[in-house]
C-alpha cells in the first residue's frame, strides 16, 4: 500500500459485533432551513441485487492472491451465500506465505464525499490455517487505522476467532470518524509463515458505509435582473428563475417556496438507486444515488395574483440524498432565498380632489390640482392622468399623463378656452401599470349675474357722425367672477312693445354705447339695459326713458346744416316782449348740393332752463332752404336738428326777449300826507325774486324812488310817501327790470305813469 496512506504498525482500535445497524445511526429530515455543512446517509453494496462499489485491489506478494466478485448474484439483505466478495491465497503445498504478505481490497470515497462508518459481514468458509487474518483498515490522508481483526487462533485482546458463518461487524460503535478509505484484507501475521493448505479464503458481503456529503446541494436564483428578483414591483405572471447543482450524493428534492409555503416541488426519486430493505431501510446503491453536476437552470410559473400587495419571501430550496436521508439529525435543505413585491390591486381613486386657481370665484382655463393618495401596500403611484369633461360627461380636453413618484399635486393642467360647466377627472397609475378608477371634482366656474347698470345716462348724440361720443353711459358694479363682456339693450315704445330688437354690444367691461339703435319716429320711449360677464351669466336689467320729437331722413342724404334768426344770417336777434321771429337756414350733402324735401326739427329751450321743447318741423324746399316762424316768448336757444339713420347734426341760434313789465299806480291824486301804491307784474318764466326798480324822472334822467321784488307769480307791489311836498307836483314814473342771472329776459321797461301830490291842507 502507498506509505501516504498507511502507516506501518497501525493504531489498534476495539471492535463490537452489530448488533442492528438501523437502530445504531437513526434517521431525521428536517422540511425546511438552512442545511448543516454535510449530512449522512447510508450506502449498501453487494447485497439486495446491487453489486460490490467501486474498487482496487493492491498485494505485496503477486501470485500469492487472488480476488473473485461474486457480489452480483440475487442476494437478498442480507445476501448471506447468494452474494459476496471473496479474497482467497492461492498457492499449494509444501509453499508457505511469509508474514506481511497481504492483499487487499479497497474503497475510496469519491470526491466531496467522505466515510464516517464503515463495515460488513464476514466469515472464513474454508480452512483458515493459523496466522491468517481478516482485517478491515480505515484510512484518510495522513495515517491508517485498524479496526478489526479476525481468524484462526485469534482469540482475545479484541481479536475474533475464524467462523464460517457470516457475521455482521461495523465501526465504529456509538460515534462516527473521518475518512476516505476503507479497506478489508488478506493477510499473514504469522512469524513461522502461514501454511497453505486447504483454502485460505475471506469473504465480504452486505457491505454497509455511512457516507458524509461534504458539498450541500446548490441552489442559486439567476436572471436576477428580472424585474421580480431585482426587486421591483411585478404584476401578474412572473417566472421565478433559479439554478441546481451538487456533487455529492446528489439531487433529491427541489422546492420553491413563497413566504413559506411550499408552491412548487420537483421529487428527482424515481430518478434515484436507492432501495428499501427491512433489514437497512432505505439506502442507496451507489456513492451518488442521484442526479449530480450541474448547474441546471428552472424557470418556474409563478402568478402573484393569488398573493396580496406587498413584500414577500421566494425561497428555493434543495436536497439531496444525504440532506433528504439525514442520518443521526444531519438532514435538511440548502435554501437561497429574495425578498419580491407584488402589486395586483389597482389603485383607488384620489382622495380630496380640489382645484388650484387664483379666482375661484371665476373659470379659468389654466388652473392645478391637488389631491391626497389612497391606502397603498402596492407599487407606488408613478402617474397620474386627467382630463376635462362637460356635464354630460363628453371629453373636452384629452386624457394628459403627469408623472411623478407618489404626486399629490398637478401643478399646471390646460382646460378649454371658453368658459363653461367643466368637470375635472384624475385617476392614477402604479409603478406595475395598474389603472384605478377616477375621481372629478367641478372646476370652478361664475355662476353670479352682473349686478344691473349704475346710474344708467341716455344723452341724444350731438357730435357730427363718426366723431367721439356716447349715446349711452352707466356705471358697472364689477365682482369677483368673470369680467362683464357684452351689454344687451332692447327699446320699448310707451306700451311696452319692442320697437328695438335686442342689440349686443361687446367690450370689456363695456361702461359706454357710442351709438344707440334708436326708433325712427318721434315718441317717447323706454331702453333697457343688462349685462352680461365672459361666463355668459346675464344680470337684470335696468331701464331709462328715451324721448325722440325728431324723426329721421330715411334718404340719409344731408351733412351740413346753417340756420339764422333775422336779416342776413345772424346767430341772435333782440325782439321786444311779445314779438318772435323767423328762422331760416339750408340743408347740403356732403357735395354742398341742396338736399330737398328733407325733415328739418326745430326746437326751443330758455336760456335758463333744462328742458329743450320741440316746436315743429321745416321742410327743405328744392334749394335746399327752409322757414319757420317762432311765436314770442322769452329769450331763447333755437336749436335746429337733421336726424339721419346714425346721428343728428345741428345748428344753434339765439332769440332775445326785451322785457316789459306792467306798472299801475292805484290813486293819481294823492295827498302828501297819504301813501301812493303801485304794483305790477313781470312775465315768466322764472320770474320769483326778480329785482324791479321804481323810477321817478328828474330833469332829463331817472331817480329810483323805490326796490322791489317779485313772489311766486310774478307780482310785485310796493307804496311811498310823500311828504315835503309843499306845492301840487306831477310825477312821471315807470317800472324797470334790469338784466339779472336767473331771468331769461333783456332788460327794459315799463309804461310811464302819470302822478299828481298835493301839499297838505296846512301848507296850503
Amino acid at each position: 500500500m502507498p506509505q501516504s496512506l498507511w502507516s506501518p504498525r497501525p493504531r489498534r482500535l476495539a471492535f463490537a459485533v452489530l448488533i442492528a445497524l438501523v437502530a445504531l445511526l437513526g434517521c431525521a429530515f428536517a422540511a425546511a432551513g438552512q442545511a448543516s455543512a454535510a449530512s449522512y446517509y447510508k450506502m449498501v453494496a453487494c447485497s439486495a441485487n446491487n453489486g460490490a462499489p467501486p474498487y482496487q485491489v493492491e498485494t505485496n506478494a503477486p501470485g500469492v492472491f487472488e480476488v473473485a466478485n461474486h457480489c452480483g448474484g440475487e442476494g437478498g439483505d442480507p445476501p448471506g451465500e447468494s452474494a459476496y466478495l471473496r479474497i482467497h491465497e492461492t498457492q499449494e503445498p509444501p509453499h508457505t506465505v511469509r508474514q506481511g504478505a497481504y492483499e487487499d481490497v479497497y474503497f475510496d470515497a469519491p470526491p466531496s464525499i467522505h466515510f464516517k462508518a464503515a463495515g460488513g459481514f464476514t466469515r472464513e468458509p474454508y480452512q483458515f490455517a493459523e496466522g491468517w487474518r481478516a482485517r478491515f483498515w480505515i484510512a484518510n490522508q495522513s495515517s491508517t487505522t485498524q479496526i478489526m481483526s479476525q481468524g484462526a487462533g485469534a482469540t482475545g485482546n479484541g481479536q475474533l476467532p475464524s467462523s464460517s458463518v457470516f457475521g455482521p461487524h461495523i465501526w465504529p460503535e456509538g460515534g462516527y470518524l473521518d475518512f476516505n478509505r476503507f479497506v478489508f484484507e488478506l493477510e499473514c501475521v504469522r512469524a513461522a509463515r502461514c501454511e497453505v493448505a486447504g483454502n485460505n479464503a475471506a469473504d465480504l458481503n452486505g457491505m454497509v458505509f455511512i457516507l458524509s456529503d461534504d458539498s450541500p446541494s446548490h441552489p442559486e436564483f439567476t436572471q436576477t435582473e428580472s424585474p421580480l428578483l431585482s426587486d421591483h414591483w411585478v404584476r401578474g405572471n412572473q417566472d421565478i428563475t433559479f439554478s441546481v447543482s451538487d456533487a455529492g450524493s446528489g439531487i433529491r428534492e427541489e422546492r420553491v417556496y413563497v413566504d413559506g409555503d411550499e408552491i412548487w416541488n420537483l421529487d428527482h426519486g424515481p430518478e434515484c438507486a436507492t432501495s428499501v430493505t427491512p433489514s437497512n431501510g432505505e439506502w442507496a446503491r451507489s456513492y451518488s444515488p442521484c442526479p449530480t453536476g450541474g448547474p441546471w437552470n428552472r424557470s418556474i410559473a409563478f402568478n402573484t395574483a393569488a398573493f396580496k400587495d406587498g413584500s414577500h419571501t421566494v425561497q428555493v430550496c434543495t436536497q439531496d440524498f444525504a440532506q433528504f436521508q439525514g442520518l443521526n439529525g444531519t438532514g435538511g435543505q440548502t435554501c437561497t432565498s429574495r425578498t419580491i413585491a407584488t402589486d395586483n390591486i389597482a389603485p383607488a381613486a384620489p382622495g380630496e380632489l380640489s382645484i388650484v386657481t387664483p379666482n375661484p370665484a371665476r373659470y379659468l382655463s389654466h388652473f392645478g390640482a391637488q389631491f391626497t393618495l389612497p391606502p397603498n401596500e402596492g407599487s407606488p403611484i408613478t402617474k397620474a392622468f386627467y382630463d376635462v369633461v362637460d356635464a354630460a360627461g363628453n371629453v373636452v380636453t384629452p386624457t394628459q399623463e403627469y408623472s411623478a413618484v407618489n404626486p399629490t399635486s398637478i401643478p399646471a393642467i390646460v382646460g378649454p378656452e371658453k368658459y363653461g360647466a367643466y368637470f375635472l377627472r384624475v385617476w392614477l397609475e402604479d409603478e406595475v401599470g395598474l389603472v384605478g378608477p377616477p375621481a372629478s371634482v367641478p372646476i370652478p366656474h361664475d355662476t353670479t349675474p352682473p349686478a344691473a347698470p349704475q346710474d344708467l345716462t341716455a344723452v341724444a348724440p350731438k357730435s357730427a357722425k363718426g366723431a367721439a361720443g356716447f349715446d349711452l353711459t352707466w356705471h358697472n358694479i364689477v365682482d369677483s367672477g368673470a369680467p362683464i363682456d357684452a351689454a344687451h339693450y332692447r327699446v320699448l315704445d310707451s306700451e311696452g312693445a319692442t320697437v328695438v330688437e335686442d342689440q349686443t354690444v361687446d367690450g370689456e367691461n363695456i361702461q359706454a354705447i357710442p351709438d344707440l339703435e334708436t326708433p325712427s319716429g318721434r315718441g317717447g320711449f323706454t331702453l333697457e339695459l343688462w349685462l352680461e360677464d365672459a361666463e355668459g351669466n346675464v344680470g337684470a336689467p335696468t331701464s331709462v326713458p328715451l324721448v325722440y320729437e325728431c324723426v329721421r331722413d330715411e334718404a340719409d342724404a344731408g351733412a351740413a346744416l346753417s340756420s339764422s334768426i333775422g336779416p342776413e344770417g345772424a346767430g341772435s336777434r333782440i325782439v321786444r316782449q311779445g314779438g318772435g321771429g323767423l328762422l331760416q337756414g339750408r340743408l347740403l350733402d356732403a357735395n354742398g348740393a341742396p338736399v330737398a324735401e328733407a325733415p328739418i326739427c326745430v326746437f326751443s329751450q330758455v336760456v335758463t332752463g333744462s328742458v329743450r321743447k320741440f316746436l315743429g318741423i321745416a321742410i327743405t324746399g328744392a334749394d335746399g332752404s327752409w322757414e319757420f316762424a317762432v311765436k314770442p316768448g322769452a329769450t331763447r336757444d333755437l336749436m335746429v336738428a337733421y336726424r339721419s339713420q346714425d346721428r343728428e347734426i345741428d345748428n344753434k341760434v339765439t332769440l332775445v326777449t326785451r322785457v316789459r313789465p306792467t306798472f299801475e299806480v292805484e290813486n293819481t291824486v294823492v295827498d302828501a300826507r297819504n301813501v301812493a301804491r303801485f304794483h305790477g307784474t313781470v312775465p315768466g318764466p322764472d320770474n320769483e325774486h326778480v329785482q324791479v326798480v321804481l323810477q321817478a324822472r328828474k330833469g332829463k334822467g331817472w331817480i329810483v324812488f323805490r326796490r322791489l321784488s317779485t313772489g311766486k307769480e310774478g307780482n310785485y307791489k310796493g307804496s311811498y310817501r310823500f311828504n315835503k311836498t309843499l306845492a301840487p307836483t306831477e310825477y312821471v314814473m315807470r317800472a324797470e327790470v334790469k338784466k339779472q342771472p336767473g331771468y331769461p329776459y333783456a332788460s327794459g321797461t315799463s309804461k310811464e305813469q302819470t302822478l299828481i301830490v298835493y301839499p297838505h291842507r296846512e301848507h296850503l
